[in-house]
């Protein structure tokens, strides 16, 4: 499995976008929108993009005439910055009258097709002698999330889709450490997890539950009490019903008896369960109150451009705000 390039170009996308060189030489480029053009032809994994597509996503509405030429300039200022780099632009980009495309001979290495094929080989039908051998990989190639920089609707699907594939990669892996007894290690995978999304909460009962397997029993009730701090203070509720009730049971030393919660009537379950909805719609807003801050900070940047925030139709708010963070 190559998870990393060796003497091959490399192209970033996880975290923030990096091109560099076969020489060791980082490409520098010449404008913004050539950036992001290449982040847009590295996204399609060297399907053709139409030139009409480009222009939408880099500048929108405008002349069309005008706007075919832009994208003409931004193709030969992102030539110019791989020529400065030692790259021979034609092993890198191909361009057609009504398309655009990275080369097909996979003489650039890009992070993402690494990352595909990581992601299927950590699954147990494709690797079930030992799925957890790729997890170094995963995770030093998902350096953060795709294009974390760029704040457009056009990397929205794939940075989200993406992510949530990496979630998945790693809980499979930590089922996989847990039934291997590995409970260190199904601890060190449960916190990357936790990195990403701080209140899964069924990742907090997994490190509680591996703690009492290792016998740590008193980390894992420290652990319990951490959680129930920052959901108070984070979300203003308390941690569900199971978690408490796994605490509860560590807590009177393991004991074997359902613990002592009297029996809940429809009513009440009817209540729990929209409580625990409530939990994750303030969840889900504490992170767009964040995105919308990040979009705050931008804003002195864009006013002195002249330039307004305009969100396509159709898309609901959870989206718009998330596709600038």
């Amino acid at each position: 499995m190559e998870s990393t390039p060796a003497q091959r170009p490399i192209c970033r996308l996880f975290g923030q976008l990096e091109v560099w060189g076969r020489h060791g030489t980082r490409v520098e480029f010449l404008s913004e929108r050539s950036k992001h053009l290449l982040a847009v032809l590295a996204l399609q994994k060297r399907a053709p993009v139409s030139r009409d597509v480009l222009v939408a996503r880099l500048w929108g509405d405008g002349p069309a005439e005008r706007l075919r030429r832009n994208l003409s300039t931004e193709v030969w200022r992102l030539r110019c910055a791989l020529a400065n780099a030692g790259e021979n632009a034609s092993q890198w980009i191909n361009a057609r009258p009504e398309s655009l495309s990275l080369s097909a001979n996979e003489q650039v290495w890009i992070d993402i097709e690494a990352f595909d094929q990581c992601i299927k080989a950590s699954s147990p039908q494709s690797n079930p002698a030992s799925p957890i051998a790729t997890s170094e990989a995963i995770e030093q190639l998902y350096r953060g999330d795709l294009l974390s920089e760029l704040n457009y609707d056009w990397c929205l699907t794939d940075r989200e889709a993406y992510r949530g594939r990496f979630l998945a990669c790693l809980e499979t892996l930590l089922i996989a450490a847990k039934h291997r007894s590995d409970w260190g290690e199904a601890i060190r995978i449960a916190r990357r997890i936790l990195a990403e999304d701080s209140f899964l909460e069924h990742i907090h009962r997994e490190i509680m539950h591996c703690y009492d397997m290792m016998g740590d029993r008193m980390a894992a009730l420290r652990h319990y009490e951490k959680l129930q701090l920052a959901f108070r203070h984070e979300l203003g509720v308390s941690p569900t019903r199971e978690t408490t009730a796994l605490f509860r049971r560590l807590r009177d030393d393991g004991a074997q008896q359902p613990d002592t919660i009297a029996p809940q009537a429809n009513v009440d379950r009817d209540f729990e369960r929209q409580l625990e909805l409530i939990q994750k719609h303030l969840h889900q807003l504490s992170q767009e109150v964040r995105a919308f801050a990040s979009i705050m900070q931008a804003a002195p940047r864009q006013s002195q451009l002249h330039q307004t925030i305009e969100i396509p139709p159709g898309i609901d708010l959870a989206r718009k705000i998330s596709s600038a963070s």
